[in-house]
């Protein structure tokens, strides 16, 4: 919830100083989860990606849809950033 809640800050941030962001808006990006603890799961007994859980949160903050990228194959930083380079030569 920290880093969610760092995140919101940070993305306000960006809307009185739009340039900070490079693109003139800022993408939260939220990646699969962790290897390291299993992942919650919903009351049919169905896993859950962080990504859908953090990207629920950011919108009941207020962040729009188009400014949050649930990225759920990386379960890593590393992976994230990959996933996410690619992702952005695709779109270019």
């Amino acid at each position: 919830k920290a880093r969610l809640d760092r995140a919101i800050e940070l993305y306000e941030s960006s809307k009185m100083h739009p340039s900070s962001c490079g693109y003139g808006h800022c993408l939260v990006t939220l990646s699969a989860g962790t290897p390291h603890v299993p992942p919650p799961r919903n009351p049919k007994d169905f896993p859950l990606y962080e990504a859908s859980i953090g990207a629920q949160y950011l919108l009941a903050a207020g962040i729009p849809p188009s400014n949050i990228f649930e990225e759920k194959v990386s379960l890593d930083t590393l992976g994230n950033v990959s996933i996410i380079n690619f992702w952005n030569k695709v779109a270019s």
